[in-house]
């Protein structure tokens, strides 16, 4: 099972945000959960990861089964948002700054693939230091259809310059997948703790934790990857795969060619290095303020209609 062209490691890497290297899906959980609560209502997690995990549009549908105007549900999720998507909850998940810098200290392109809105996107971005990683940054704002649509992937590849057969595709959502399939890439998918039980097949690759990413793009594995509890993993044979009991070497690939010349990734300027942010400490963190500037929701109210649909996206 391969994308179509894609021979050797890939020539970029197309990151999603929340959920991927992020943790906003369980602060939009929770403030879900709270809605349904202020109802006298209970909200199964896969009930909420099946409707709006992703899927912006869903919010109105899972609404729906709460007695009274969805309008005034959007308005107090909104409010909830504010809540919940704090940087007490929005947290960078585990082994996330480390890919990024090893990536991007091996050259590798980067594009960040996200259907939430720019204003959310590099609120995030901003606080946890990782906007230098990415050459382009594609928000969902600015296609015309969001994910499962190919359409951001499709642009992201455009912006660095690169076949989608030739890109790694990162997703945490059933819906990522399908738009980064959609577009032709290959996609390694993996899933939060409040995904994992969703029907992964159309992946690649189903991994355990980003760490695990690191082979797919070429570079050696890294020792005592952070992989959540009870994740489980697949990984369908094909050409990106390292052979079997042999490590890729570091500082192969397109990337690190261009890099060795004076050439960044798709830029043609030296290649740079964002800090890397260290990882948030085990436990929890106590709730702060959300940052300054940002919104108080990844998407915007009210969905556009004909354009989004019924489809599942970030």
């Amino acid at each position: 099972m391969t994308a179509p062209g894609a021979e050797g490691p890939p020539h970029a890497v197309l990151l999603d945000l929340d959920g991927t290297l992020v943790d906003s899906v369980r602060g939009d959980f929770l403030a879900c959960s709270a809605l349904f609560s202020e109802h006298g209502r209970a909200l199964p997690a896969d009930r909420w990861a099946v409707e709006v995990c992703g899927r912006p549009a869903g919010y109105p549908d899972l609404l729906a089964e709460l007695p009274g105007p969805v309008e005034g549900h959007l308005a107090r999720l909104r409010e909830l948002w504010e809540v919940h998507m704090n940087p007490g909850n929005v947290v960078l998940l585990p082994g996330a700054p480390e890919l990024l810098d090893r990536l991007t200290r091996a050259g590798m392109p980067l594009a960040l693939v996200s259907a939430s809105d720019r204003p959310w996107v590099e609120t995030w971005l901003a606080e946890y230091g990782l906007a230098g990683h990415f050459t382009a940054v594609v928000p969902g704002d600015e296609v015309a259809r969001r994910k499962p649509a190919p359409d951001l992937h499709l642009e992201a590849a455009r912006r660095l310059g690169v076949a989608p057969a030739r890109c790694l595709a990162v997703e945490d959502s059933v819906t990522g997948v399908a738009a980064a399939r959609a577009a032709g890439a290959r996609v390694a998918a993996v899933p939060t703790a409040l995904t994992r039980h969703l029907d992964y097949g159309a992946a690649h690759h189903v991994l355990g934790g980003l760490a695990e990413v690191a082979p797919l793009a070429g570079l050696p594995a890294a020792q005592d990857p952070p992989t959540a509890p009870g994740a489980t993993r697949h990984t369908a044979a094909g050409p990106w795969d390292p052979p079997p009991g042999r490590r890729a070497r570091n500082g192969s690939g397109p990337g690190v060619t261009a890099a060795r010349r004076g050439r960044g990734p798709g830029r043609g300027g030296p290649v740079t290095s964002a800090r890397a942010r260290p990882s948030p400490p085990r436990g929890p963190a106590p709730r702060r303020p959300p940052p300054r500037g940002r919104t108080c929701g990844p998407f915007p109210f009210p969905f556009p209609g004909p354009a989004t649909g019924r489809s599942r996206a970030r």
